[in-house]
């Protein structure tokens, strides 16, 4: 699957370490970057590395925490959010040869078997 996603993905000039601190930072707002590597399963240092990259290109603004200045909120720009919307489409048609072995029936269970993992329950 990850080699599906990376090969949609190069053409568009992005990856697929950009895309989940992307659309993790789309969907829960502000994040610390310590939690964010986290959340990502990323080394922070790489993390890092990724972020200030992302900012020099607008995707994302870096400030620190008003209620600890020891950390680091990463936040999305509209640029970053419509990189997002951009990729999506390419990354569904990427995990489609894939998932179209499956049944309609099976691909619901999958969803819900994943959220169900992601969401730690």
């Amino acid at each position: 699957m990850t080699n599906a996603l990376r090969e949609r993905l190069v053409p568009l000039g992005t990856s697929l370490p950009v895309i989940q601190i992307m659309k993790r930072v789309v969907e829960e707002g502000a994040l610390n970057q310590l939690d964010l590597a986290r959340k990502i399963e990323i080394e922070p240092s790489a993390l890092c590395r990724i972020v200030v990259e992302l900012e020099s290109k607008g995707l994302v603004t870096r400030e620190r925490d008003p209620g600890d200045k020891r950390r680091v909120l990463v936040t999305a720009t509209p640029a970053g959010e419509a990189l997002l919307g951009r990729t999506q489409p390419h990354m569904l048609a990427g995990l489609e040869p894939i998932t179209s072995r499956l049944t309609r029936s099976e691909r619901t269970q999958l969803c819900s078997l994943l959220e169900k993992l992601v969401a730690g329950g």
